[in-house]
């Protein structure tokens, strides 16, 4: 009884845990996941816009519903249904990554955004194992106590969905709330592009790219080199 309990308090951990910083790190940069469901769509050959608001929807819907179960299942909210539809998700996503490993479709599944990159051989082994705990939570006998009152889970349940929500919309409409990227406010891309920055970052911002589309002709520098006040 007390081995069953004591793993199923890890499992719950952990599957909670993950789902609620996989979500976070979506809602909290939304068109950073619009972009990885883009070449999602280019692999696949879809006819999609990289600024399609079918994208944004995807984007927003899977950030929130990843969070709002890992809530669910840290908080021990509405458990046979949390916990079935994390099993159903880990099924569907852990299908997924098998493809991705194969094929290789895309560098970075886009599980954690920009805040946590894996390989494709990474991200294959993390989702099997989560599917295994979410399989063991489903059938295992151990029933663990509830964090908070049934009275008040509605409480809890109503400010998860809305603070996923509320919080995706907002960073759609203005800067990530967490940049996880190195091109935070006040990155010098101009001293990157002439290799004139040695740290982490560096590499990534010298990779800075703009360009006519009529004429093709590339403008990065050009862009990065002004003194004056530039959007």
């Amino acid at each position: 009884k007390y081995l069953h309990l004591t793993l199923a308090f890890l499992c719950t951990l952990i599957v909670g845990a993950t789902f609620i910083f996989s979500g976070f790190v979506k809602i909290a940069d939304p068109m950073g996941m619009v972009n990885k469901l883009y070449a999602y769509c280019m692999a696949l050959q879809l006819p999609v816009s990289d600024n399609s608001l079918l994208l944004k929807f995807s984007a927003v819907s899977l950030g929130t519903v990843e969070f709002v179960l890992g809530v669910y299942l840290l908080m021990r909210l509405r458990r046979r249904i949390a916990t079935r539809s994390a099993a159903l998700f880990m099924f569907c996503f852990t299908l997924l990554t098998v493809w991705i490993y194969i094929q290789s479709p895309v560098a970075d599944c886009g599980c954690f955004g920009d805040a946590v990159i894996l390989t494709n051989g990474q991200t294959l082994a993390k989702n099997v194992v989560l599917l295994c705990m979410t399989v063991y939570l489903l059938f295992t006998p151990a029933r663990l106590r509830r964090v908070v009152t049934e009275r008040n889970a509605w409480v809890l349940s109503v400010y998860s969905w809305v603070y996923a929500i509320a919080l995706s919309l907002y960073t759609l409409h203005y800067l990530p709330v967490i940049e996880f990227t190195p091109y935070t406010p006040g990155a010098d891309i101009r001293n990157a592009i002439e290799g004139e920055i040695s740290d982490n970052n560096a590499q990534k911002l010298s990779n800075f790219y703009l360009y006519d589309e009529k004429t093709g002709e590339d403008l990065s520098y050009a862009i990065a080199a002004d003194t004056g006040y530039t959007f």
